[in-house]
Formats: structure tokens, C-alpha cells, sequence
């Protein structure tokens, strides 16, 4: 035999004899161990030969649980918002009173457990007006004790945000009581403007039968 050949099939000698002694070491090792880390090797060597239709078992992770929320018993109000309800409250108080003091209603009927005093009536351009004139200064009063960044405004930033946002503030007030007071199925036709009167779509001419000839603007309601 050529040497060149033998030389090179000399290799393959030591080479299995090392594979014997790997299988060999591999026994001895596999004889050792505790029966829980035997299976644990025997399992993890053969994971990856495993047939598709014989799959691994699989510990599955439960989901993570929404986040829990607070029972209406845990919730805590928000500072800000505890004063703006408690402070809207008040408004609403001292506008009722002053309007029931403005239609003549008695001492009297502020005890009656039905209304409340409350009696809505419709309402016209000028008993309106003359009510959301009186109610300027309770609102006034009620933006600056609730909100510390107004309350931090010079006399002129003050009165150049009210004035800006008085309009809006009467039809936000107008929606919340329609949807206190209303049922749904007369949303469509009635508002209640203030906190006694109303106003009825279907009758509208009747709502400016007092209205002045001239637009009563802006700075004519806040002056």
C-alpha cells in the first residue's frame, strides 16, 4: 500500500478511539446521575429530534390579568375635580335661590319634597336675561374659587377670560340640566336654560314676544 494512502488513514485511528472513550465517559456519567437529572439530560437530548406529531409537552404561561380597577368604593376623586363638584354645587344652589327670589316663588316652597321648590316655567328673551345677568356674579365667584391658575391672573386677564368663556359656560350649564332634568325623548324640543325656566322649540315665537328690537350683545350682558 502506498504510504501517502496509509499516512492519511492513520487519522482516522485515534479518532475512534476517542469516540469510544466519549461513549464510554458518556455511559459512566449517565450511571451517576439521580434518576430526576438522568431524565432532565435524556429529555433535553432528544427535544430536538423529537417527531412533529409527538410534540414536547409545554408549560403555558397564563396571560397577564387586566389591570385591576378600582371599585367605585376605592376610587378617590381627584382634588380638583372634589372642588369643582363641590364648588358647582354651590353655584347651583345660590342661582336657584336668587331666581326663586326673582319670580316671587314663597319661602315655602323650598320645603316641598316633590320639587324642591323648582317649578320649571317657560321661559322669554327678557326674564332670561334678566336671570343669567344676576347669576354673573356667583359664576364670577365660582371660577375664582376653584381654578388657582385663574386665580393667579391680574384683574384684566381675568375679566378678558370670563368674558370670553361666558357664553360657553351658560350652554354647558343648559346641556347638563336638560340631561338632569329631560327625558330623552324630549331632548330634540326642550332646554332648560336656567335653573326655573325652559325653553320649548315648538314654541318659539312665544319665547321672543318680549325680546328688545336691538341684539343685546355681549358686553350689554357682562357690563
Amino acid at each position: 500500500m502506498h504510504p501517502s494512502v496509509q499516512n492519511k488513514r492513520d487519522y482516522i485511528v485515534p479518532k475512534i478511539a476517542d469516540e469510544t472513550e466519549a461513549q464510554k465517559y458518556s455511559h459512566e456519567l449517565m450511571a451517576n446521575l439521580s434518576p430526576s437529572d438522568n431524565e432532565t439530560v435524556q429529555r433535553s437530548s432528544q427535544s430536538a429530534f423529537q417527531r412533529v406529531n409527538q410534540p414536547l409537552s409545554i408549560q403555558r404561561v397564563s396571560a397577564l390579568e387586566p389591570f385591576n380597577q378600582p371599585t367605585s368604593s376605592q376610587w378617590e376623586m381627584p382634588h380638583i375635580l372634589m372642588k369643582i363638584t363641590q364648588n358647582y354645587r354651590q353655584l347651583c344652589a345660590v342661582r336657584k335661590s336668587t331666581e326663586l327670589s326673582m319670580n316671587g316663588s314663597t319661602l315655602r316652597s323650598m320645603f316641598d319634597d316633590c320639587t324642591r321648590g323648582v317649578d320649571l316655567v317657560t321661559g322669554s328673551t327678557q326674564k332670561t336675561s334678566n336671570i343669567l345677568r344676576s347669576h354673573l356674579p356667583a359664576l364670577a365667584e365660582f371660577v375664582n374659587n376653584t381654578f388657582e391658575e385663574f386665580a393667579l391672573l391680574n384683574q384684566e386677564e381675568k375679566w378678558s377670560v370670563f368674558r370670553s368663556f361666558i357664553a360657553l359656560s351658560f350652554g354647558m350649564d343648559t346641556f347638563y340640566r336638560t340631561y338632569r332634568l329631560v327625558p330623552p325623548e324630549l331632548y330634540a324640543t326642550m332646554s332648560v336654560i336656567t335653573e326655573t325656566t325652559f325653553i320649548d322649540s315648538n314654541d318659539m315665537v312665544n319665547f321672543f314676544a318680549d325680546a328688545p328690537s336691538n341684539k343685546l350683545g355681549r358686553e350689554e350682558l357682562c357690563s
